[in-house]
């Protein structure tokens, strides 16, 4: 019989309303996780011994001094860390990107275009494709503040007409940010993303 607590995902919670349902769609997958809070200790981090990491989404101004940081050692266990919304924004302020306050906020519906691909997060994916043959997704936004410079070594994945970073990765480090929120039912193509990052990146 398999140990399902030899393969497991670490959720790190910053206050999303949706963070509990990231774990549950990690296990609706089949997949071990565990939800604690980002400020867990890094000892607890390193007995856990995650084969990846999800960094929720979260009320604070990322863009502040003393706003939440992800902890550094997961960024050390040589482990995929798949950040959302808030998660992918504090990604990229610890590796030296930059974030603003939106000029337009989203909350509700939208279509990010797929920018790149060769990201496994979106293979085969498409709710639609424009006149370039991108594919799109329909997709769930609730942001006020957003990426505006990539950090080095980050690519460009996503983009809506209001959000021009949407998405962000390195694959090579096979760390990834999503501007949206791919646990909510809302986000149409939501779960196969996650079972992407999960089953697939993680492996």
């Amino acid at each position: 019989m398999t140990n399902i607590h030899l393969d497991k995902i670490l959720v790190l919670d910053f206050g999303s309303q949706y963070t509990q349902l990231i774990a549950r769609r990690v296990r609706e997958i089949g997949i071990y996780c565990e939800l604690l809070p980002y400020d867990v200790d890094d000892n607890f981090i390193k007995k856990f011994n995650p084969k990846g990491v999800i960094l929720s989404g979260g009320p604070d101004i990322v863009t502040l001094n003393d706003s939440a940081r992800a902890p550094q050692i997961i960024f050390e266990l040589g482990v995929p860390v798949l950040g959302i919304c808030y998660g992918m924004q504090t990604i990229a302020m610890q590796f030296g990107g930059q974030a603003v306050s939106a000029n337009k906020h989203e909350y509700g519906s939208a279509q990010i275009k797929c920018e790149d691909d060769e990201c496994h997060l979106f293979t085969n994916l498409s709710d639609d494709t424009n006149d370039d043959g991108h594919a799109l997704l329909d997709v769930w936004m609730s942001h006020g503040i957003e990426v505006n410079t990539l950090p080095d070594g980050f690519k460009l994945i996503a983009s809506t007409n209001n959000c021009a970073i949407a998405g962000f990765a390195n694959i090579e480090k096979h760390y990834y940010g999503l501007q949206f929120h791919p646990e909510v039912t809302h986000t149409k193509q939501g779960k196969h993303i996650l079972e992407h990052f999960v089953a697939g990146i993680c492996n």
